[in-house]
């Protein structure tokens, strides 16, 4: 998708309901459900922002965002860095817990720690219900991540998965997850919500 297409369909889908996003694509038979995340893809602006990333993506695809007008504003990577750590001028690592608590789309449900080869199964369901699920890796380091890094998965078609790298240009459709086969990593699940509260 190129910038001007992918400018049109974040227009398009700016004011929808995710939940109820016609482009959500099922389809039970071949084993596969992509949602239409895509639009809010960003490449993160800073080397150790991927933390920061996911949750401006996905406070922007669940729109809850600063109302303006009526209207929900976008998050951006500066606004979410300055609301969890004081400034924008920090080039640090840190845990999506505490990035989408600020955008109101964390689910404590089942986040934290966990094998991803052992969480597949909940990954797709909450996929199923239209809710994007964050994946991370990183060097073991007391309870948080080292030298983390933090994806969005939003599909899967049979053992492949759809997922924004925000490390990357674009999404990545119909591929393995990235997560490296060698070197002592720990894995890190966090799902998100639409949240019933918006901000005011």
């Amino acid at each position: 998708m190129d910038s001007q297409d992918q400018d049109q369909s974040q227009s398009q889908n700016e004011d929808q309901d995710p939940a109820a996003d016609p482009q959500s694509q099922p389809d039970a038979a071949a084993n596969q459900f992509v949602i239409a995340f895509a639009p809010y893809f960003e490449v993160q602006k800073k080397s150790q922002w991927s933390w920061i990333t996911v949750a401006v993506m996905l406070g922007n695809f669940y729109n809850t965002g600063l109302l303006k007008n009526g209207k929900a504003t976008k998050w951006t990577q500066e606004e979410v860095i300055t609301r969890c750590m004081g400034t924008a001028n920090l080039n640090v690592a840190g845990s999506p817990d505490r990035s989408m608590n600020v955008t109101m789309v964390y689910s404590p449900l089942n986040s934290g720690n966990a094998s991803v080869a052992q969480s597949l199964g909940t990954i797709r369901a909450q996929i199923r219900t239209k809710s994007p699920v964050v994946v991370g890796w990183g060097t073991p380091q007391g309870d948080q991540l080292g030298n983390p890094k933090y994806i969005v998965v939003y599909g899967y078609s049979g053992d492949n998965w759809f997922y924004a790298d925000p490390s990357k240009n674009n999404v990545t459709k119909n591929a393995p997850l990235p997560i490296p086969k060698t070197g002592k990593l720990v894995t890190k699940v966090v799902y998100s919500r639409n949240p019933a509260l918006r901000m005011r």
